[in-house]
């Protein structure tokens, strides 16, 4: 039994060495800033950009790895939930052992309180960490009494039981304190994450009879009921996110539409009223039963109302049973088109979903026709393709839009933003008819130079690569723009396919412009004294603009 249980976790720890991507927060803490980006990308759904500001970097941040500040609405005004992450990634699925565990709860501890923090971020060496506590401005929120702390301990190796006493004994009093996410608890995130499939679960709903509606249709059954909030956060998958594997926009940060339910689940007055306000929750599931006031679901997946459920499963304390909610329920293969077309017709908010939306749109077909045609060994890549490895022969069109943003659109502090660039009005602005493949050709190149030069640049900004690389991607656009003298770039971009070598000289120059205008920013700082907080500034239109004009200054100088 052991034996098994150590195969199937050495298979999980290789899955999940396929999908975290140390070199996205290299220089940050090495293989397990990695992880922790990962944790935070796929299972708390934050975009890449946001999830590296969290992050500490380095061997010194006094075992925190990271720190997240959630905002939630409460009867009582605004109050704020702190974060506050361990990650190990060890070199095989090793077993953690309990001292580990307790010295991060030590660590944990020492946040809560004012005079403990202070002296634990002080050293010189835990930059990282005092740039949070001061972002976050923990002092002013403990004094105020409005933030509540948790602490999530994150590795790929496993928990044995000494630990889980450890973990038992702190959640007694505070219960959801500690959190440990293990190889075995990530495992359906890891597998998720490579084939999505519905939960293995039988699902009860108790539905009066006169609530629920069942009919024949497309070849599907289909029920329609109003169910109570207090019976959807016991679904089995709420936590994990497995529940919601088959939704095309599984990614769930807290944001504007969960800030919003959130107020609206925890004021009980709101909750008679929300059954006609709310736009409901879409559940597919292998087979479904009715029988008197109950409703059963066999191996669910909800593929639309992800935020809905997770606001009733943050807030539970505050729901009644007043609170309900129209919950379509199909009963149909998982695996057939079908599904996956009710997946995709029935979500329309997040990026996630709309780049999968946009995939046969006209302008996705029109450019993928037009790299066919005129750089047929390029593949132009309009959904996710895991068949697809080879970089430099393929250009996904994710990275196509944030390249577009920022080099043609002149627009960094967006383009950093992935989880916006398929949403309306940016994506008819990025992907408009004006734009053709020579241009997303001559973006996406030139991040790839960018990328190439990498080590080169500022090791500060080397802990950040995919913010950072972004906007010297749009620093070396406007060096070649004030070379050539073509402040859209269009012309060029279309010269450039045609005859890279002859323009090989001026996209030299913009290139190490992009860098020297970094170089400059970062000699600045330390000439002025001044911390370097680039994970916040780099997503700042002022900022970036300023050190657009810098990056022409620096071209124009050594053009001459």
């Amino acid at each position: 039994m052991a034996t098994a249980k150590n195969r199937k976790r050495r298979e999980l720890y290789d899955q999940l060495s396929k999908q975290v991507d140390v070199a996205a927060a290299d220089e940050l803490s090495k293989d397990r800033a990695g992880l922790l980006l990962w944790f935070l990308s796929v299972v708390k759904g934050y975009d890449e950009a946001d999830a590296l500001e969290f992050i500490c970097g380095g061997d010194g941040d006094g075992g925190i790895d990271g720190l997240l500040l959630e905002a939630r609405e409460t009867v009582d005004g605004e109050r704020y939930v702190v974060t506050a992450f361990q990650s190990k990634y060890p070199e095989q699925p090793s077993k953690v052992g309990d001292r580990e565990v307790a010295e991060f709860v030590t660590r944990g501890e020492r946040l809560q309180h004012v005079d403990d923090w202070r002296p634990l971020i002080q050293p010189a060496r835990r930059k990282e960490l005092r740039r949070l506590v001061r972002r976050f401005d923990l002092e002013e929120k403990i004094k105020a009494a409005t933030v509540t702390f948790r602490l999530h301990f994150v590795t790929a190796g496993f928990v044995g039981s000494e630990a889980r006493m450890v973990v038992d004994a702190s959640n007694r009093d505070n219960p959801g304190y500690v959190k440990v996410w293990d190889i075995d608890a990530l495992a359906p995130a890891i597998e998720a994450f490579n084939a999505p499939t519905p939960i293995t679960a039988r699902v009860s709903i108790p539905v009066p009879r006169g609530d629920s509606l069942l009919v024949h249709t497309g070849g599907c059954r289909a029920s329609v009921a109003a169910v109570r909030a207090t019976d959807i956060v016991d679904w089995p998958g709420i936590e994990d996110r497995t529940l919601f594997n088959l939704n095309v926009r599984r990614q769930l940060p807290a944001n504007k539409v969960r800030t919003e339910l959130a107020r609206a689940t925890t004021q009980p007055e709101e909750h008679d009223r929300f059954l006609a306000s709310h736009n409901g929750i879409t559940v597919i599931c292998r087979m479904l039963e009715i029988a008197g006031d109950e409703i059963v679901m066999h191996d669910p997946s909800v593929v639309n109302g992800a935020q809905s459920i997770l606001a009733f499963y943050d807030n539970a304390t505050a729901l009644t049973d007043n609170l309900r909610v129209f919950v379509k329920i199909c009963e149909l293969d998982p695996a057939s088109p079908f599904a996956r077309d009710i997946a995709i017709r029935s979500n329309t908010q997040s990026a996630v979903n709309s780049r999968n939306l946009r995939a046969l749109d006209g302008p996705q077909l029109r450019l993928q026709r037009e790299f066919e045609e005129r750089f047929p060994h390029i593949t132009y890549e309009t959904r996710p393709d895991a068949s697809l490895t080879q970089v430099d022969s393929t250009i996904h069109n994710h990275q196509a839009a944030k390249c577009l943003c920022a080099v043609m659109n002149r627009r960094p502090w967006l383009a950093v933003k992935s989880l916006s660039l398929f949403e309306e009005p940016n994506y008819a602005s990025i992907f408009g008819d004006e734009v053709h493949a020579d241009q997303i050709l001559l973006s996406t190149r030139l991040k790839w130079m960018v990328d190439q030069d990498k080590a080169r640049y500022p090791s500060t900004y080397g802990r950040s690569w995919v913010l950072t690389s972004i906007i010297a991607t749009y620093l070396a656009a406007e060096a070649l723009r004030a070379l050539r003298s073509d402040e859209d770039l269009t012309a060029f971009a279309v010269a450039w396919a045609a005859d890279q070598d002859a323009y090989q000289t001026d996209v030299q120059i913009a290139l190490v412009a992009a860098r020297k205008t970094l170089e400059l920013r970062r000699d600045k700082k330390q000439r002025d004294g001044a911390e370097e907080d680039f994970k916040v500034d780099f997503k700042n239109e002022q900022v970036l603009r300023g050190l657009g004009e810098e990056a022409r200054k620096v071209a124009i100088i050594r053009k001459d």
